[in-house]
């Protein structure tokens, strides 16, 4: 009896939305966990929503970039990128959306830290949520997922997080977007960018080697297998790097990687035209918005300002939607009436002018470390 009526509130909580119970206000329809259980929350969002388009990505694209943007063109996109996502789950996710409903648009918005050799799937991945194992054979929903969705001592927890957090923002969109910066009141940029450089330096770049598909297959082989089966089965796609601030890429250079970020760029224009060259199509687009440009320069308010909001980024990785609007601008040149763009924002990288595109970075990077003495000697410390 006890069993049944914990299964039962479970499922009238949904709370990581495995179920699609229909809301009910002030019961169960914000899901303050979703973000937290978001490999699993989203895998099944796809099943309920069955969306034509997706937007893969680490949590920058989650939070950066918009499902409701227009130029999408009217298809139900979701945005199914989430916090540190490895290479392969982007194509596990990939082929999981596909074979729910067949995908007519990808947006993949890449980060270095992405291609460490022997960057795997965090823990709470779990390949039983998709509908497809990974060679791409049907496989159905075990009596573990109910269990730890319905009956587990987490569930029990989760759910009654949700029924006493209703009316407050859970973080994410129905859109799969998530929104938990904005929730909060205060926000002193300075500072999260201080703790995000330090996080980057000492944990991402801390032993960062880039994977090779001569040395890991995993990585480098998962971003041909994405492309492979677009350009096979002519799902269009808009391949991006993300527009990390320029202090972000002054961490980079700090770890003594900037080799290593310019090698990668490289390769992701390369593996993309070996695949287009063998399936006899054009290329993807693949836009690199990094770099040192009107954006990615936007000034940090003082350390200690807890009033004022920067225009475009959260801290030095993550990005604001009003920035990721004007990359989804450029990827399907849309023109939005009162909204500018940059000129020096955005440029679509091949193996043709990827040369010239490095060295323009360098140039402008050198500037900028001329003109920003404060910022430069605040990366600069991490080594310290």
């Amino acid at each position: 009896m006890a069993f049944a009526v914990v299964v039962s509130f479970n499922l009238l909580m949904d709370p990581y939305g495995v179920y699609d119970i229909p809301g009910i206000d002030g019961i169960n329809i914000d899901k303050p966990v979703f973000r937290s259980h978001s490999r699993l929350a989203k895998a099944y969002q796809v099943r309920h929503q069955k969306p034509a388009a997706i937007i893969l990505g680490t949590s920058r694209g989650d939070v950066g970039l918009d499902p409701n943007h227009p130029g999408w063109g009217g298809h139900p996109v979701y945005n199914l990128a989430f916090p540190v996502a490895s290479i392969y789950e982007m194509l596990r996710y990939f082929q999981h959306a596909h074979s729910v409903n067949p995908l007519k648009q990808v947006v993949i918005d890449f980060d270095f830290f992405q291609f460490q050799k022997g960057h795997l799937p965090r823990s709470d991945f779990d390949e039983k949520n998709l509908a497809v194992d990974s060679n791409g054979l049907p496989q159905t929903q075990g009596i573990d997922t109910y269990l730890a969705t319905l009956a587990s001592l987490d569930a029990i927890s989760d759910g009654m997080e949700t029924l006493s957090k209703q009316g407050q923002n859970p973080g994410s969109l129905n859109n799969g977007r998530a929104t938990f910066f904005s929730l909060r009141e205060q926000f002193d940029h300075h500072e999260e960018f201080l703790i995000n450089e330090h996080n980057y330096f000492n944990k991402q770049y801390r032993k960062f080697v880039l994977a090779t598909l001569e040395d890991d297959p995993l990585i480098v082989g998962s971003y041909r297998t994405l492309l492979k089966t677009a350009y096979r089965r002519e799902i269009d796609f808009r391949l991006m790097i993300s527009p990390s601030h320029a202090r972000q890429q002054e961490v980079i250079a700090a770890k003594g990687l900037w080799s290593t970020f310019e090698k990668w760029k490289r390769q992701l224009a390369q593996v993309n035209e070996d695949e287009a060259r063998k399936a006899g199509k054009p290329s993807f687009p693949l836009w690199d918005f990094s770099g040192y440009n009107t954006y990615t320069t936007e000034e940090v308010p003082p350390l200690g300002d807890k009033m004022s909001s920067m225009e475009w980024y959260w801290e030095s990785s993550h990005y604001k939607k009003e920035l990721g609007d004007r990359v989804l601008d450029l990827i399907f040149s849309h023109v939005e009436p009162g909204r500018v763009v940059a000129e020096d924002f955005g440029v679509k990288i091949s193996s043709d002018n990827i040369e010239q595109h490095l060295a323009k970075i360098r140039r402008d990077r050198e500037h900028w470390r001329t003109t920003h003495p404060s910022d430069v000697a605040e990366t600069e410390a991490l080594r310290k």
